[in-house]
């Protein structure tokens, strides 16, 4: 992938698209975070439509009644925004697939084609999807990806209760084949993963991609992470992990792609880290059909998951992706 592809702060992006209005799909979650773009889009009068889902966890999870609450009242706020032709949908964190492509369709009939994307608070089994269904669909001319950094996170018991290792819906690979290669995006919480890995790593390569630099205390986190992986390791050996820079999501699918050989290696992709990290395997995986993505889902997430949106002299750390402009695909990968 040799051509520049624009990312940045999305108030930088999207000033310097000609688009001048979109149509925004966004998450109304318990945290914070969930209000920022939507409240910039509004206030600098760049929406056109807006598609807001609101996704709550089973009824017997630790924390479904003040997360619940938390997402009654972050909507409250997102409706005296009074966004344009906005459209609320409530549904479930272990719904079928079927109904998450039933709003899919539903914003395809709603839209101009220009989509902005908030995965800020989105949970993978949701965006994950999304993203390969909107970066294929002809009907979505252009699709920019936005991401709001919080302040802080919890510093432990972020979620809880992790289904078993599955593979994301709609994530599935295409062809009858076994994947080659794990790459593992390094995060926090590992989530029974270490578990599953011993199935696979006997007789597949493991590769781990670390967000760089992580700063204190995240990169205690980050490596105690990396020991359970190597723990599951045959005769433990030792893992290389390759440092990427967590945000730069051109940087971390271009080792994808190196590291899949152009698309020729089967991968089977645990998207654990940064949500930026997991985008850029969602790019991925929307390209090849010739991966898996598995992820062990939390059933429950800490209503104080995260506080606050992170600034600094440029102002909130809101970033933006572009994926598709005019029709034309940013993220291509060239088969020799």
């Amino acid at each position: 992938m040799e051509n520049y592809i624009p990312w940045g702060r999305l108030d930088w992006l999207c000033n310097k698209l000609s688009i001048q209005k979109w149509h925004l799909v966004s998450c109304c979650s318990f945290e914070e975070r969930c209000l920022s773009i939507p409240h910039y889009l509004c206030t600098s009068k760049k929406l056109s439509h807006s598609t807001i889902l609101s996704i709550f966890e089973p009824d017997d999870s630790k924390y479904q009644e003040s997360a619940r609450n938390l997402i009654q009242s972050n909507r409250a706020l997102l409706e005296k925004l009074h966004m344009p032709q906005a459209k609320y949908h409530n549904i479930d964190l272990f719904c079928k697939l079927g109904e998450v492509r039933s709003i899919f369709n539903d914003i395809l009939e709603r839209s101009d084609g220009k989509i902005l994307l908030d995965i800020s608070t989105f949970p993978k089994r949701f965006f994950f999807p999304l993203v390969n269904w909107l970066y294929n669909h002809s009907d979505v001319t252009d699709l920019v990806i936005g991401y709001t950094r919080p302040k802080q996170y919890r510093l432990d018991g972020l979620s809880f209760d992790p289904d078993p290792s599955s593979v994301i819906p709609g994530c599935a690979t295409e062809t009858e084949l076994t994947p080659e290669l794990i790459v593992i995006a390094v995060g926090y919480m590992y989530l029974g993963f270490p578990g599953i890995l011993k199935d696979h790593s006997q007789s597949m390569e493991v590769e781990a991609l670390l967000p760089f630099p992580p700063g204190p205390p995240n990169y205690q986190k980050n490596w105690a992470f990396l020991k359970e992986i190597e723990d599951c390791l045959p005769q433990r050996n030792s893992l290389k992990p390759f440092r990427v820079s967590a945000l730069n999501v051109p940087q971390i699918f271009s080792k994808l792609v190196h590291l899949s050989d152009n698309g020729k290696k089967e991968l089977l992709l645990a998207p654990y880290g940064p949500k930026t990290m997991s985008l850029a395997m969602s790019i991925f995986k929307a390209i090849t059909n010739n991966s898996s993505v598995i992820y062990t889902q939390p059933k429950s997430y800490h209503h104080d998951y995260s506080k606050g949106v992170r600034e600094d002299s440029d102002g909130i750390q809101r970033y933006g992706y572009y994926l598709k402009s005019k029709g034309t695909k940013l993220y291509e990968i060239n088969v020799d």
